[in-house]
């Protein structure tokens, strides 16, 4: 099957979760990512689209416990995103703010201990189906080359969780999953 009909399927199930079951699944994400949140203190957070899963319980623990959060932000004609400090509003994750790399709050990727990163679907190898915008994948391109990378986190719902998603050489394998079933290492 090919992406963007993997894609669709999978969307479709994810809109298709009632809303209890989302609110329930966003505890249970967050209980099952607790082993690292424990371990982490700069953590990369998203804010989700109304079908993803969300993170409002581990952004709420993760804020209390004194944690420093950043959300990525990009431009729509490059694909490199900088992660800036975490604000609750819903801002938009592109900006047209050129001289973003010169805010002293943004981080590069690989100053964070921990990035929680969206998706559409998870093989059991640990490869990512994103939206297909390949924001992650180039802004992470040279993780194997960092001496101490970040922790890589997909989050979604158990029903994302597909046999292959036949992964691209320039896709980016996670070193976890966390769903509202359990958390997985690759």
């Amino acid at each position: 099957m090919n992406k963007e009909l993997s894609r669709e399927l999978i969307i479709s199930k994810c809109k298709d979760l009632t809303l209890d079951y989302r609110i329930n699944a966003e505890q249970h994400i967050f209980k099952n990512a607790l082993p690292l949140l424990e371990v982490a203190q700069k953590i990369a957070i998203y804010k989700a689209y109304s079908w993803e899963a969300g993170l409002g319980p581990l952004i709420n623990f993760s804020l209390s416990h004194d944690k420093e959060l950043y959300q990525p932000i990009a431009y729509k004609h490059k694909k490199d995103m900088l992660f800036e400090p975490y604000t609750p509003e819903v801002a938009p994750i592109f900006t047209e703010k050129e001289n973003t790399k010169q805010h002293n709050n943004s981080l590069q990727w690989y100053n964070l201990d921990l990035i929680f990163l969206p998706l559409v679907a998870i093989d059991n190898a640990g490869y990512r189906l994103g939206k297909g915008g390949g924001y992650y994948d180039a802004t992470l391109s040279k993780i194997k080359e960092c001496s101490l990378p970040p922790i890589l986190c997909g989050v979604g719902y158990a029903c994302q969780i597909v046999e292959d998603i036949c992964a691209d050489t320039w896709d980016i394998k996670l070193d976890y999953f966390v769903s509202d079933n359990k958390l997985i290492k690759f």
